[in-house]
């Protein structure tokens, strides 16, 4: 068995992943071609998407995304790309996923459909997924950052896209709602007045939060000091002590606590993803339970 082929069979837990981010082109363009909404897209084919995806930069990527979160109308628009999902985490072997979601988009900044719709949509095709894929998915549901400094100054702040952001997180805990995140676009928009969010967000209790940043040492302390590990993955199937060690700067900061209904066998690794992406260093040596899926 060559390397590829065993990392394939390795069952896997990814927590770092946009579900509107993971959409294929193919998706793009029969949700497009739904909603009659194909003049938004630069082509009408794959293989003009395919090219729309080599992105040029960030601000490039913020356009493709948004303008792929405009495609998403209906509960069932959400279902399809989380039932798309599972099968793509089926064909990977990966078991478990925690996907970011940006709600406030949808509910308030495009004005398409109320939280109770996604909600409902993201429920329905994880729960096929579940059934047809044996795959399980969370949500982390993420503060559009950018929509809460409106002159774009970085210092007139609004508070309602995080506060409703919190919200939502909160009422679709029900819905497989796991963490509470901060993403999008750092320039103009520091994460300094975010801190009330967060941490009304840690006084509902065990909850994981998640912070796109490329400063993560000022973004982690402007979240709001916590006792939660930054950034958490989990294993199965192995024995493997990792001594805690102080982690190289990341390209995404988390603060995640272990979803309570996980498969029992897995264990939680608190850890941190550097920005060369090769590895995982531990902030807290945690030993994975020995015991096969």
């Amino acid at each position: 068995m060559n390397l590829t082929q065993f990392i394939h069979d390795l069952p896997k837990a990814e927590i770092h992943i946009h579900l509107e981010g993971a959409i294929q082109p193919e998706t793009v363009l029969k949700l497009a071609e739904r909603h009659k909404m194909l003049g938004k897209l630069p082509g009408d084919n794959v293989d003009e998407l395919k090219k729309w995806f080599t992105f040029s930069d960030f601000s490039h990527f913020i356009v493709v995304y948004l303008t792929i979160q405009d495609l998403l109308r209906t509960p069932e628009d959400f279902a399809l790309i989380a039932y798309e999902n599972g099968a793509d985490m089926a064909a990977q072997n990966i078991r478990y996923r925690e996907l970011t979601v940006t709600p406030y988009t949808h509910t308030d900044f495009q004005n398409k459909l109320p939280i109770e719709a996604v909600l409902e949509g993201l429920a329905d095709g994880r729960s096929r997924a579940k059934r047809d894929f044996n795959v399980e998915m969370r949500w982390v549901f993420d503060v559009p950052r950018n929509l809460s400094f409106p002159q774009r100054d970085g210092q007139t702040y609004d508070p309602r896209p995080a506060e409703k952001t919190l919200a939502y997180a909160l009422q679709g805990r029900d819905f497989g709602v796991v963490g509470f995140g901060l993403g999008g676009n750092e320039v103009n928009a520091p994460p300094e007045p975010f801190a009330h969010a967060f941490a009304s967000a840690k006084a509902e209790g065990p909850y994981g939060a998640h912070c796109a940043i490329c400063k993560p040492t000022a973004s982690v302390t402007a979240c709001g000091p916590s006792k939660t590990p930054i950034c958490s993955t989990y294993c199965a199937n192995g024995k493997s002590r990792w001594k805690s060690i102080q982690p190289a700067i990341p390209a995404s900061t988390f603060i995640q606590t272990w979803p309570p209904t996980l498969p029992a066998n897995w264990t939680n690794w608190a850890c941190s993803s550097p920005s060369t992406a090769t590895t995982h260093l531990c902030l807290t040596p945690i030993s994975c339970k020995n015991t096969p899926l």
